[in-house]
């Protein structure tokens, strides 16, 4: 497994652990809330959101980041390995050209002398 690979996975384990952190935590802040507390319990939610699912966002983001760097290196490498010598290809090109150019001469040269004929006949 190459470093970054082996980097993605670790931060991927750790988003989760603080996805699983926030929900204990959370848990034990709802089990030892009380109603008669000036404090909200939306607030001990936004704590702990800040806590561990904003740091937990931010490492699977970093992941996906890693893996996207990853794809576009792996098409850089496979477009460089598709690339053709244009010169290997342009020479049997040239050929059939010519060719072709050739026959086409030949034909025009027997279709001049069959006129020639064909009026000498006349």
């Amino acid at each position: 497994m190459k470093k970054t690979e082996i980097l993605r996975q670790i931060l991927i384990i750790l988003s989760i652990v603080l996805g699983i952190l926030f929900v204990v935590f959370l848990t034990i802040d709802l089990k030892e809330y009380q109603t008669y507390n000036s404090t909200p319990l939306s607030k001990y939610l936004l704590i702990r959101g800040l806590q561990f699912l904003l740091p937990g966002l931010i490492l699977f983001g970093a992941s996906f980041i890693l893996k996207s760097n990853k794809k576009s290196k792996n098409e850089n490498i496979e477009t460089e390995n598709l690339i053709v010598e244009p010169e290997s290809s342009n020479v049997e090109l040239e050929k059939e050209i010519d060719q072709l150019e050739s026959e086409i001469a030949e034909m025009e040269k027997l279709s001049k002398n069959n006129k020639i004929n064909n009026n000498k006949q006349k």
